[in-house]
């Protein structure tokens, strides 16, 4: 139901499960939902929208809130909304797929080359956006294998970025 009320939201075009439940990790404790806004005017309809669910455990900024899901009588689950505009979409995809180990490697690796990557996008030295807006972006730049999302663990794989290895 939560996940339906957001993309009806007007100005979201994409809602995706992102964090440990998209790795698919046998010990997910919360749900990273990411909704691509069409503009950064989306952004206080959309938390609204979200604060609905958990209006007394919303924790909230700009572009990431919390709540505490009620899934049952019993169960209660933390759910994160992370927003970003379609500039960004795919570095904030890989951020929150994560894992840690991954993103640290990945970021290193940019940093060797003199670049940097954050959930914004990927910079050279003088910041210059060189990508962001597409998932792979990230690799291709990187010049890593694409890596499923649940083969995400920190190591990267050896060896170059190639359009065939990415499933469409």
């Amino acid at each position: 139901m939560l996940f339906r009320s957001l993309i009806q939201v007007p100005g979201v075009s994409i809602i995706e499960i992102g964090g440990s439940v998209r790795r698919k990790a046998p010990d997910a404790k919360d749900v990273d939902l990411l909704a691509c806004a069409e503009s950064d005017e989306v952004r206080p309809t959309l938390m609204e929208a979200f604060k609905f669910y958990g209006p007394r455990s919303f924790q909230g900024q700009e572009s990431k809130a919390s709540i505490q899901y009620p899934v049952n009588s019993e169960r209660v689950i933390q759910i994160d909304l992370w927003i970003a505009t379609k500039s960004s979409w795919g570095t904030l995809l890989n951020h929150v797929i994560g894992s840690k180990d991954h993103n640290i490697a990945l970021r290193q690796r940019a940093k060797d080359r003199g670049l940097l990557v954050s959930e914004r996008g990927i910079f050279d030295s003088t910041d210059k956006k060189l990508g962001g807006e597409n998932e792979h972006d990230l690799y291709r730049i990187l010049d890593v294998p694409w890596t499923e999302p649940e083969n995400r663990t920190g190591i990267l794989t050896e060896g170059s970025y190639h359009e065939s290895m990415v499933q469409k």
